[in-house]
């Protein structure tokens, strides 16, 4: 797998660790990577459910719910076209975030089923 330019050593640690969280609860999820961002792709509805953005210290998890869906969100900073699809953030910054993103993305993808 290629290592997004972004991430360092202690990122990309934490990402597999949420690519094989997902992986144990939603098998058919496909996990995607290009240089600079990883994407979750929903092979039922052929859209990504969640974008991950790993930096040096952190990873970026930008998802299709709403704010509304845990406290743990924030609003994401991105672009209006950006944020109407993924319009809510969390951060992964140690290996206690992980099972949250992972639940996270489970959310999202059960959202964007609802969306069909």
């Amino acid at each position: 797998m290629p290592s997004i330019v972004t991430s360092s050593a202690e990122t990309r640690s934490l990402l597999e660790l949420v690519i094989s969280g997902v992986a144990e609860q939603l098998p058919d999820l496909e996990y995607i990577e290009s240089k600079y961002w990883g994407a979750f792709k929903n092979p039922a509805t052929h859209r990504n459910v969640v974008y991950i953005q790993p930096t040096k210290k952190q990873i970026r998890v930008h998802t299709r719910v709403p704010l509304t869906f845990d406290k743990v969100l924030e609003a994401t900073s991105a672009s209006k076209a950006w944020a109407k699809t993924c319009p809510s953030l969390f951060r992964v910054r140690s290996e206690f975030d992980v099972e949250k993103a992972v639940s996270l993305i489970v959310g999202s993808y059960n959202y964007d089923l609802a969306l069909k």
